[in-house]
């Protein structure tokens, strides 16, 4: 078993929905120790869905791996005195409540400097704590709306289009990720250490648009929709061939003689529209129109050998299933068996430490799983106080079926 860089590091993971969960099963697929509270009734995306694995969301079981759980009214003040009997034991503290909730609730960061001066905050918000919105809540769509993605996504005169991955939060829960790493090194590194680190669905938006925004600036032509180009590039994008569309990134002038070589046309090479790049882009219609026109006289297999051949960057469009039958996904590792008792597979973190990619050491856990097990060993608390608190709702526990 290889040694995990957050081994010995406790996070408790106060967040729901996706980029808080996220954020924490990156850290502990990076030998973390995540503790999982939810509300009594659970973490909202257990109920997203269908598609579900055996009863199971599959959108909560993609953000919740190699995690325990337990289920606490936070409302309640017991419930309070149990999340912070956890945080003194903890390293990291992970939030994604509404400002003016953390504050009431006191598990906000000013809060916490006082009575947890050792743990590490981490606010995740949809608009920031600071701002004409910091109260307000926001879904990925959301602000991929407000913060203008949907402006330059799809093409001129379709209806709006969200990307089609959850971008605004699993971003968000990257930024998180990282901070926090980065938190914990400043900590181990200097006297004066990081205590809160703050990030939010809405500066992620601006993060993932920053040769847009500048371009804007710069030229005060607002960014438009260029379906599946870049405005800067061309050739670069998908383009349609006998029988299915092809990806093409003509990213230099080199690439570019090689295209034109590859394509049978080297007498564009010599055209005075297209001999360079910003060129190319000017006359995008008239290129365009001659590439296309060219592409239909192969089929999508025939075009990719002959542009792969001298170099050309092309791939095909797959589907989800054509891209899990491709050999380069089983060879790459990233597909890893789950841990419940039903096989299915999910997808590993993108990091290979020292050659190895960290394997998934529990199964996504069900609401108050372990509820018992961190209120008894990690609190000391009896069988006859956990009844008690049961009882009062104030925990929730999960009891595996009987067999």
């Amino acid at each position: 078993m290889v040694r995990l860089p957050l081994s010995g590091h406790r996070v408790i993971d106060a967040t729901q929905n996706v980029a808080g969960p996220f954020c924490t099963q990156i850290l502990a697929d990076l030998g973390a120790e995540v503790i999982k509270v939810e509300p009594i009734r659970g973490d909202s995306t257990r109920q997203w869905g269908p598609p579900f694995w055996q009863g199971h969301s599959t959108m909560f079981m993609s953000f919740n791996r190699n995690k325990r759980s337990i289920a606490l009214d936070l409302k309640a003040e017991e419930g309070r005195s149990i999340l912070n009997g956890l945080l003194e034991e903890a390293d990291v503290f992970v939030e994604s409540l509404r400002p003016v909730t953390a504050r009431k609730l006191k598990l906000d960061s000013a809060a916490l400097r006082i009575s947890h001066p050792h743990v590490l905050v981490c606010e995740l918000t949809a608009f920031g704590v600071t701002g004409p919105l910091a109260q307000q809540p926001g879904y990925d769509p959301l602000v991929q709306g407000f913060g203008g993605l949907v402006s330059i996504t799809g093409h001129e005169g379709s209806p709006p289009i969200r990307v089609g991955t959850s971008i605004m939060d699993m971003g968000t829960g990257m930024w998180a990720a990282i901070g926090i790493i980065s938190a914990l090194l400043d900590r181990a590194t200097h006297k004066e250490s990081t205590q809160v680190v703050r990030t939010s669905l809405f500066e992620t938006s601006l993060a993932w648009l920053p040769y847009q925004i500048l371009g804007f600036l710069a030229s005060g032509e607002e960014p438009r929709r260029w379906g599946s180009e870049l405005a800067m590039l061309m050739p670069y994008g998908a383009y349609r061939t006998a029988d299915r569309p092809i990806m093409i990134a003509v990213g230099s002038e080199k690439l570019w003689l090689a295209f034109c070589e590859g394509m049978g046309m080297l007498e564009l090479a010599c055209d005075e529209r297209f001999t360079s790049n910003p060129l190319r882009v000017e006359h995008r219609g008239a290129l365009r129109a001659v590439i296309e026109d060219t592409l239909l006289g192969d089929t999508a297999d025939g075009w990719i050998e002959k542009l792969t051949s001298r170099g050309v960057p092309v791939a095909p469009l797959n589907t989800i299933p054509e891209v899990l039958e491709h050999p380069q996904t089983g060879a790459s590792g990233m597909l890893q068996p789950g841990l419940l008792e039903d096989e299915y597979q999910q997808v590993g973190i993108p990091i290979s430490i020292n050659g190895h990619r960290p394997e998934p050491r529990m199964a996504p856990p069900r609401c108050g799983e372990h509820t018992r097990e961190i209120l008894s060993e990690e609190l000391g608390l009896s069988l006859e106080e956990i009844a008690n608190l049961e009882s009062k709702g104030t925990v929730g526990t999960w009891l595996a079926e009987p067999t």
